[in-house]
């Protein structure tokens, strides 16, 4: 199973939001700091962090292994690593421990999911981890 999200595409009016929160951060950083190169900096650390929401996540999902897909990263996990899972409304959480810990939100793998996927990846993740 394959499928493509864009989250800023999903919810433009939310991604808008956040570029503008980001210059006006980045620009009150270099003010305060009387700097253009903090003003820079702040402004290309900030981008980073929130980038994946204006990226298009891909996802592949086989007999093996999980990938999760970005421009800049590859991520493949064999589902052997994977011990339970979890959903709600919109994604499906892929857990590595078989009781709940607080290093669940570290490890877990969100898989993000559309209406038109959704059934499809259910079932193939209670096929693998039941």
């Amino acid at each position: 199973i394959s499928w493509k999200i864009n989250l800023f595409k999903k919810n433009k009016q939310k991604g808008i939001a956040v570029i503008i929160f980001i210059l006006v951060l980045s620009i009150f950083s270099g003010i305060a700091a009387q700097s253009i190169f903090i003003a820079v900096l702040a402004l290309l650390i900030l981008s980073i962090s929130v980038s994946q929401y204006f990226m298009p996540l891909s996802y592949h999902l086989d007999d093996e292994n999980v990938i999760i897909e970005t421009p800049f990263q590859k991520k493949i996990r064999k589902w052997d690593n994977f011990k339970r899972w979890e959903k709600d409304k919109k994604s499906i959480k892929l857990l590595t421990m078989l009781n709940a810990s607080r290093l669940d939100n570290y490890r877990a793998w969100l898989l993000l999911t559309e209406k038109t996927t959704r059934v499809a990846v259910e079932t193939l993740v209670k096929e693998k981890l039941g």
